[in-house]
């Protein structure tokens, strides 16, 4: 079963990276994607004055895993929106992910909107709920 799990520990977060190959930074929180006991991934990102950054969303070599790549994104979301951040703003390059998660360009921004971005989900399609 797919987990996405905060990654608390700063030696973990790191040893993670490594697994990664991308790169440590002890400013940056994490959330670690899971199947069962397997490592699968992991999102970085930051909080910055209003915005929730997202800088990296990462599976291990030779996994394929869309749910768990959409998940890592939204996570922090969902955490950045419960502390009363009202904004995300995406810097990955995977853009596809990001549009999907609707983040939209502006001046060479993909950012979104989090007010109601998880109360009122339909919102965002077009839709009323």
């Amino acid at each position: 079963m797919l987990q996405i799990l905060p990654v608390r520990d700063k030696d973990t977060q790191k040893d993670y990276c490594d697994k990664l190959a991308i790169e440590y930074d002890a400013d940056l929180m994490a959330y670690a994607a899971f199947d069962g006991e397997e490592f699968r991934g992991l999102s970085l990102f930051r909080i910055l004055g209003k915005d929730c950054v997202i800088y990296k969303i990462k599976l291990r070599d030779g996994i394929s895993d869309h749910l768990a790549q959409y998940l890592l994104a939204k996570a922090p979301m969902n955490f950045a929106e419960l502390c009363g951040i009202k904004t995300a703003i995406f810097k990955d390059e995977d853009k596809s992910l990001a549009k999907e998660l609707k983040f939209t360009e502006k001046d060479g921004v993909l950012s979104v909107s989090l007010e109601d971005y998880f109360t009122t989900p339909c919102k965002g399609h077009g839709c009323e709920a």
